[in-house]
């Protein structure tokens, strides 16, 4: 019998290997493990009870080192741990704990500590660790997505191992870290492209498309807008627009996070170009916050522009999309679901001399605004039928949950990296 192993943090990450385990689960001649890394724990155990660990089930492994691991998880708890949040206080002990220790391990005490200082979590890679647990479970075949830490670590140590490894990328492949992984899947050529210009052409890529975004795609797809239309006060024959926030990251060149803009600031500007719309159009003009926002930062505007409709409280992420014309972005990955489900799909950098992280979004399919003063051209355009839009019929594969699982076995069987 092979032994699978998925290893994933929370978020879109455990999304998109989800869907595979579980299809997986259907062929008798596996073992699947999914290691669900920090937040993800949560949702996977409720899924799949009997084949979801947390890196604490494996404090077994490390008992001869368990004093000093537990010291260092209290010496950075308080920085580390959220206390209204999903991961208890033994969790974050033990996580954080085991990935400094294995810092000090590399680089002695001072310099790790100095290192952390500097770079926070994105200092910890903890090789040696999943080396440790991979050979624990005896793996055939090691599956993560591109994530830092913990899943990068993993797939480094499986190819020190010579155990097959296969990386799904979650986006464009610009980010940061490049995969590690002698197999990559793709969501399309264009990203198998955007990997091989920063040099990782001895690899072997599979343009299979997103599990994740595929699944999104399908729930939107197969809702009944009518029905979900009539949850809201939305003008009969009107266009509808869907804005999708988040928060107002900055960029380096590097794609690294700069800072945070400032919500006032920009969303005086944002309200206002989605009101001047409402009044020059008379159309639907929906706004839904990013989970991770405050309602707190949107109130004043919502009080002050009632015809923008906040629908958090009142449809769903794909309910939202799914009765929208057009979708209005930064670089939300809800603007690849949506093209996917055949909407319009607008993406906008906050000011002109801002770095925009994600260069694929800036080209067709997406319309792309370089400011906001852009992005009331453009949407102007539209609304009134003057601009034209690319349509696609597939910006990526159908399938890919079934081809992904297909090459996981046919790795699994060959053994062979």
């Amino acid at each position: 019998m092979k032994n699978i192993l998925f290893v994933a943090y929370g978020g879109g990450h455990i999304n998109i290997v989800m869907p595979i385990a579980e299809r997986l689960l259907k062929f008798s001649k596996v073992n699947i493990t999914i290691l669900a890394l920090t937040a993800a724990y949560d949702s996977a155990v409720k899924k799949l009870p009997n084949h979801v660990k947390k890196i604490s089930s494996y404090r077994g492994l490390f008992l001869e080192n368990i004093e000093e691991i537990e010291q260092y998880g209290k010496m950075l708890l308080a920085e580390n741990h959220n206390p209204n949040g999903q991961i208890s206080k033994e969790d974050t002990v033990f996580y954080i704990g085991l990935s400094m220790f294995d810092l000090v391990q590399k680089y002695g005490y001072e310099e790790a500590l100095s290192l952390y200082r500097k770079k926070k979590r994105q200092a910890f890679l903890p090789v040696n660790i999943l080396k440790k647990i991979l050979q624990f479970e005896n793996v055939d075949v090691v599956v993560s997505t591109n994530a830092p830490r913990f899943e990068q670590a993993s797939i480094i140590a499986a190819n020190e191992l010579g155990i097959p490894t296969i990386q799904i990328v979650d986006l464009f492949g610009r980010g940061y870290p490049l995969p590690e992984a002698k197999n990559i899947v793709t969501m399309n050529a264009t990203v198998s492209e955007n990997l091989k210009k920063k040099g990782l052409n001895n690899r072997r890529y599979f343009e299979y498309g997103q599990p994740a975004i595929e699944s999104s795609k399908n729930q939107i797809v197969s809702i009944n807008k009518n029905k979900v239309r009539d949850k809201t006060p939305l003008k009969k024959n009107s266009k509808t627009l869907l804005y999708a926030s988040q928060t107002p990251v900055t960029f380096n060149k590097d794609s690294s996070i700069k800072g945070v803009l400032d919500y006032k600031k920009i969303n005086n500007t944002l309200f206002k170009v989605l009101n001047d719309l409402y009044e020059k159009h008379y159309i639907n003009i929906l706004f839904r916050l990013h989970p991770n926002e405050s309602f707190i930062n949107y109130e004043f505007f919502f009080q002050k522009y009632p015809n923008i409709t906040y629908v958090n409280p009142t449809l769903n992420l794909y309910e939202s999309i799914a009765i929208s014309d057009a979708i209005i972005s930064h670089d939300s990955t809800i603007g690849i679901e949506a093209l996917e489900a055949k909407k319009t799909v607008f993406t906008h950098n906050y000011y002109s001399d801002e770095f925009y992280p994600e260069k694929d979004m800036m080209k067709k399919p997406f319309i792309y605004a370089k400011d906001m003063k852009d992005l009331t051209l453009l949407l102007s355009d539209y609304l009134e039928n003057k601009l034209t839009v690319k349509k696609i019929d597939n910006f990526m594969p159908n399938n890919s949950t079934y081809n992904i699982v297909k090459l996981i076995l046919e790795f699994a069987q060959s053994n062979t990296q």
